[in-house]
Parts: C-alpha cells; structure tokens; sequence
C-alpha cells in the first residue's frame, strides 16, 4: 500500500513538500521528487534581524547525482536559477536559492542548498547608485523610496514597510530635535500576493495587523491592575485603544498619564459602565450631543485636544502649564473632584503605560499645532551606492545605513522593517514566558547580565565636549533559550517578556530564532536587550566616513552642480569605463553608473552626467536616444565665466564640434574622449585642438 503525505510523520513529510517545491520551480531538472526528498538529512530555518533570514537544506549526496543533475547549474552570468520554497507549507514564508556548498566529506551531509528570504532576494534586484538632495529626506524615506522599487502587483505594493518613525527627524550628533507605523500594504493584501488563503476572525484579522506593524499594546498577560483588580479582556482593550490615540497625537508624557488616570478613576476604564449614575458614560465621560460615547479612541482625542464635553482646553495644552497628572485629569474632567482624587490612580497609570511599551511620544508644541515634521536630514545626502561599493544593492543599502544610527534593518515574510531599539522593544509582547509555570516549554534558559559590557563614548562638537554617556553594548546581556513550540510560531524581531528569571525579568527582543525542523521539536532562540540610538550624523561629519560617499563627491540631484559631482564620482571610477563610439553600445543602457564595463563616448558621458543629476536631458531627446555633441551645442548657450556643470566643446566651429567635457570648477574639465579616461585636466586643453569655449545647456536650472 502506498502512503500519502498525510499517513507521514513529520521527518518524512516535511522533505517531501521541501522537494515538490524544488522540483516545481526548477522546471523539472531535478532527479524525482522522492528522489531529492529522500536525499534531505535536515532542514533548518533562521530568522534574524542582524541579517537575511534564511533557510538551509542539508542533503546526503555521496555520488553528487543531484549536484550534478543541471538544476544547480550556473546561468551566463554566473548566477543560480531562480529556485523558490514555500516553508513551511502554506505560510506566507518564501525563500529564494542564492547558495550551494559542496563537498567529498562523507561523514555527514555533503551538500548543503542555502536559501534566503525572497524579500531580501527583491531588494537585491534593486542596485547602483542613487541619491537624494541633502535636506529633503529622511533616512526611513529614503529607505520606503528603494522598497517601493519593488514595484506592486495588481495594484498592491510586493512589500510592506513598516517604519514607527517614518516622517519624524531624528536627533542630530550633539543637537536635539524632537508615530505611527507606515504600510504599502494590509496583511490582508499582503496574504493575497503571498498565493495562500488563510481564513481569519476579525479579532484574528486585528491581531495580525498589530504584529505584523509591530505597534506597541498591552498583552492579555500582562500584570497590570484597574483600582487594584486584574485587568480584564475590555478593560485592556479599551487601554490599548486610549493610548494608541495618545501615541498618534503625540500627547506628551503628563497627558497621557492623566488620561489613563481619568479613564481608571471615571469609569474603571469601562469594565462596568452600568454601574454609573453619572449623565455621560463610558471609557471617558464625553458629552453624548458630539461624540459616540461608547468610541475609547474619539474619546480620548477629545479628553487630549478639549472640546467634545471635555474642559480647560484639552489635557495637551493644560499640561504646558500643570505639572500633576492628577489635576490635569480633574479639570479637563471637570467632575469637581480634588486633584490628588485622580492623582491617586497614577502609579497604575504608569505601570499600564509601561506594560504598553512605553509611547513614542513627540514635541506637543507641533501635536497642538498639528504641524508634522518636516523631511529634513542632516546626514549631508543619503545614497545608495559608495565609492567602494557603486553597485550597492536596496538590501545592502538599508544594512549600512541602519548600522550608521544602529537601528534595526530586517525582513520578515513580505514586510522590511527600519526600526530603533526602543520602538522594537515597545510592541506588544509575541510572549511572556514564567520560568515556572511554563516550564514544560522550556528544555534550556541560560541568562547573561553584564554590566560591564557597555561601552562609554564621550562625543565632540567641535571644540566642546559633551558629557559621556553609555552609546551601546558592545556584547549585549543575552538570554539562550529552548523552547517547545511551532516551527513558526515565534520569530525574529518579535519580543518576549520574561517572568521568574530574576535580574533578567522583563522585555527583550528575539535577534535570533533557529530551528532544526526534522530533529528537534523546539527552536533555539538568542535574546538581546536594545542597543541605544545613535543619533543622525551631521553632515560635517560624513568627512570621517559617517557617509560612505563624501559630500564632495555626492550627485545634488537638480541641480546643475551636480553634473560636475556626477563626473567627479565617474572620475574616481574609472576602471569601469570603456571608450566607444559604437552607436548601439555607447549609451550604456541609460546609465551613467551602471555594471562595468559602462561603455560610452564624450557626448553619451556629458549626457549622462545630467541624467544623474536628476536634470532633463540637455539634447532635447528625453534621453532616448542619447544624443551627439551636435545636439548638445545645439541647445546651448556660451558664456563667459562658466560655473562646475557646465560644458566645454572643441571642434572647428560649433556647427562642426569634435568633441565635448563637463567643466568641474577651479580651471578644470573632466572628458571622456579615448580609452583610459575619464581624465581630468585643463578645460581649455583636455580635449583636441579647437577649443571653442564654455557653454551652458538651457536645461540648467
């Protein structure tokens, strides 16, 4: 009797779906299914937020049949196949082959396919360089514009960017400046382009919303107390709701304490509103003529901005002038109550706040004026793309610029994630965990508490030091755990809180979850406490490698300046180009920093150098084709004292030009008029004879 995949265990079944997806995307180039599964020793999936999550595929291989059965071949590229897994089976998991180890060591498994995320495979297909002008985004923009590259399908971006913090400016290195979570897409969408049907409640729907923008909430288990009793199910609902509308408003620190003072001592923060002989009931006490009284998130916008039935012009602008929660609560309730009748619910207004994870909370100044943050950065230009890397990809890119603010960058089914410490540490908990009452769960928990381990930076603005501070951990406390649960169940980027586990109580985040999905029936995860912020570099700083491109050598996108720029970064690249004048090859497929070689002539590199700039194309033929010298003369107009952007022509008269280079400032040119160059030399002389002077293209701004 043959068995289904139904009547196997797990170790047998497993392989097969592995194999089925394998040999499906590899067109049938594989040995048989049964075949490749029977040939799988373990497979293991690790997901991270210090890199692409991945899954690997071990396999016993001792006759290199299937290394050598053509699906593992190389394309003319030098490339893998395009070979995708769904794991597990029916998830919105996806991995892409990008790796193949092989060896003739028989003692164990010699062939091992390494598979990474597919998000992290989309945003590799994004690549060379690009900029923004410096002032006009912020890092998590610019990190949304190379996501959004992915494209959309059906109208639905591929990926969600999730970024608590997406407008807001950051701090600058020894300033100070002054959310809510961005989405291309909903998880119901999302579920939609990942090919899988999953049938959710809408509580479920709701729950899988807040976990998958990782916003902040307080988990059912969370031991937090309304006039002294255990919170219940409404009760935490209603606090979730409250706060997230103080989180939005920016409601400041005194605000939002005495709004859940006012929602504690007014109407146990809805547990029993029947209970109530007061005119107006519900989580807060509105007035019924303006607002639904039985809507925690409208009231507690009016108990912040006033109005609505709410006094003293809305908790916001009274705590400008009123330093007690509990006073603050009073009069915007205008119940009549002394001050301290609400102030005496403020340490469980606290902790409630704190069970939330705390609340990204901003300057009320522009939460009362309602004016957002401005896009402005202070990181000089943001590019991807450096002087040692031209050809950085979108993924690379958000590593190293993470890495520079040490946030977090990662990838999880088909959301990317640009957070900060704080703001990963302060979701809703995927977990809470007590060493006692869960100890069926746990099969191994080692901590690590180290106060030594920080490193103290004493940072400098110019001649004046700053007081030093702890930067950051330079090998985090950790926590080692084992624990019996579903291969998928919990992930990286996610966070547990931990009861019963002394100095290591409390909130951390999963850095790591890895799992040997045929040997073992628990994950191994690795927990990190949150490394502090550093914040935004200057833009003098990027001298010191802040900024992997120096300012001097950045594209100012439309601006006529940033054709010299352009030419200066070609400069520094020359080993890239080749010389042509090949009529088919010279435009370099559109691109000044495109893959080597990057082959063009004069005209094709002056061209392409206001392409770069973000300028409209100075031929006049949208750059399509590339034009000629002729065509560059054409549309231009010469003039005396010329500025870095500008162009030099030489030739016999400007209705026979031979040749053309991009002036660059200080005397200089930089031309592309043989092979070797780009060259930089003279304006006057790098070029043929016949100089015929300066010339400034009427698309110049």
């Amino acid at each position: 009797m043959t068995d289904t995949l139904d009547d196997r265990s797990d170790a047998q079944a497993i392989p097969h779906l592995v194999a089925a997806d394998i040999t499906r995307s590899a067109g049938g180039k594989t040995p048989s299914t049964i075949d490749l599964a029977s040939a799988i020793s373990e497979i293991q999936t690790r997901s991270q937020i210090s890199g692409a999550s991945t899954l690997t595929v071990d396999l016993i291989d001792p006759d290199w049949v299937i290394l050598t059965s053509g699906f593992l071949d190389l394309d003319e590229n030098g490339r893998l196949d395009t070979i995708e897994v769904n794991y597990p089976d029916g998830s919105d998991s996806w991995w892409r082959l990008v790796g193949v180890d092989a060896s003739l060591d028989l003692s164990g498994p010699n062939v091992t396919l390494t598979f990474e995320d597919r998000v992290v495979a989309y945003l590799r297909d994004h690549w060379g360089p690009k900029t923004v002008p410096p002032g006009t985004t912020t890092r998590a923009q610019f990190l949304k514009s190379n996501v959004d590259e992915v494209g959309r399908t059906g109208g639905v971006p591929k990926l969600r960017f999730v970024c608590p913090s997406l407008p807001d400016v950051q701090p600058l290195a020894a300033d100070t400046t002054t959310a809510v979570a961005s989405s291309s897409a909903t998880p119901a969408q999302l579920t939609a382009l990942s090919g899988t049907t999953i049938v959710q409640t809408p509580a479920q729907q709701k729950a899988a919303a807040a976990k998958a923008s990782k916003s902040r909430g307080v988990h059912p288990k969370a031991a937090i107390t309304v006039k002294g009793q255990p919170a219940n199910a409404v009760q935490i609902a209603n606090i979730n709701a409250l706060l997230g509308t103080a989180e939005l408003l920016k409601a400041g620190p005194l605000a939002t304490v005495a709004l859940i003072c006012a929602g504690i001592g007014e109407s146990d923060m809805g547990a029993a509103p029947d209970t109530f002989t007061a005119k107006y009931q519900g989580v807060l006490q509105g007035d019924p003529a303006n607002i639904d009284v039985h809507d925690p998130t409208a009231l507690a916008a009016a108990f912040l901005k006033g109005g609505k039935g709410f006094q003293a012009g809305g908790a916001m602008a009274l705590s400008r002038t009123v330093s007690d929660p509990g006073e603050i609560a009073t009069k915007v309730e205008a119940s009549g109550e002394p001050g301290s009748f609400y102030g005496q619910w403020a340490p469980e207004a606290r902790a409630i706040i704190a069970a939330y994870g705390g609340i990204a909370l901003g300057s009320q100044a522009d939460a009362l004026s309602g004016a957002s943050a401005a896009p402005v950065s202070d990181v000089s230009q943001l590019t991807r793309g450096t002087l040692d890397n031209p050809d950085e990809d979108s993924w690379d890119c958000g590593s190293r610029l993470a890495q520079e603010v040490d946030w977090f960058w990662f990838a999880d089914t088909l959301s990317v994630y640009f957070m900060s410490g704080p703001d990963l540490i302060g979701q809703t908990p995927a977990l809470y965990l007590d060493r006692v009452e869960d100890r069926a769960m746990i099969s191994r928990l080692d901590t690590s508490v180290d106060n030594t381990s920080f490193t103290h930076v004493q940072p400098t603005t110019g001649k004046k030091k700053t007081p030093s501070r702890v930067a950051k951990a330079d090998a985090p406390s950790e926590v080692h755990l084992d624990l019996v649960c579903a291969p998928d169940q919990y992930r990286a980027g996610e966070v547990f809180v931990l009861r019963g586990c002394g100095p290591a109580d409390g909130r951390w985040i999963v850095q790591d979850a890895t799992r040997n999905n045929l040997a073992d029936i628990h994950t191994t995860f690795t927990l990190v406490l949150p490394p502090e912020p550093l914040p935004e570099p200057r833009a003098q700083d990027t001298a010191t490698g802040a900024v992997a491109m120096p300012t001097t050598n950045t594209v100012t996108k439309g601006k006529l300046a940033g054709v010299a720029q352009a030419a200066e970064i070609a400069l520094q690249q020359k080993d890239k180009y080749v010389y042509t004048e090949d009529v088919n090859a010279r435009g370099n497929r559109g691109t000044l920093f495109g893959p080597a070689p990057r082959t063009m002539d004069c005209s094709a590199f002056a061209t392409l150098c206001y392409k770069a700039a973000g300028l409209p194309d100075p031929n006049h033929q949208d750059y399509s084709p590339i034009g000629a010298t002729g065509s560059l003369i054409a549309h231009c107009t010469k003039i005396g004292a010329p500025v870095p952007g500008d162009l030099c022509f030489f030739g016999d008269s400007e209705a026979h030009t031979t040749h053309v280079t991009v002036y660059v400032g200080n005397g200089q040119a930089i031309s592309m008029g043989m092979q070797g160059d780009p060259e930089k030399g003279p304006a006057t002389t790098t070029g043929p004879k016949g100089f015929l002077g300066y010339y400034r293209s009427d698309v110049a701004p």
